[in-house]
């Protein structure tokens, strides 16, 4: 059986697009789809890989809609951000490729 891990990505959103309408709604119901995958992580010692903190500082850079064009679907920036930051955590990790 070859090695093998478990990589758990956070779940992320932006207030643009569909998330404008019901925001706190939308923001309660991530933070506790947030909190589920975290307990999984730690429940199954997955690597967890955070998002919502890389999506919030990408705010500096750009507006919501340039991340995810909906509020939670990934443009092809957004997509970028969430493969550097997969890349940076996983290779700080046992499952680092070396």
């Amino acid at each position: 059986i070859p090695d093998t891990g478990l990589v758990l990505m956070e779940p992320f959103i932006l207030k643009t697009g569909a998330t404008l309408e019901k925001w706190e709604g939308w923001e309660t119901l991530m933070a506790e789809y947030q909190q589920q995958v975290r307990e999984m992580a730690e429940h199954f010692g997955a690597v967890w890989v955070p998002l919502q903190q890389t999506f919030d500082a990408a705010l500096e850079q750009a507006d919501a809609s340039y991340w995810l064009w909906d509020g939670v679907h990934p443009t092809a920036a957004g997509h970028e951000l969430i493969a550097r930051q997969w890349l940076s955590v996983v290779q700080q990790s046992p499952l680092a490729i070396v």
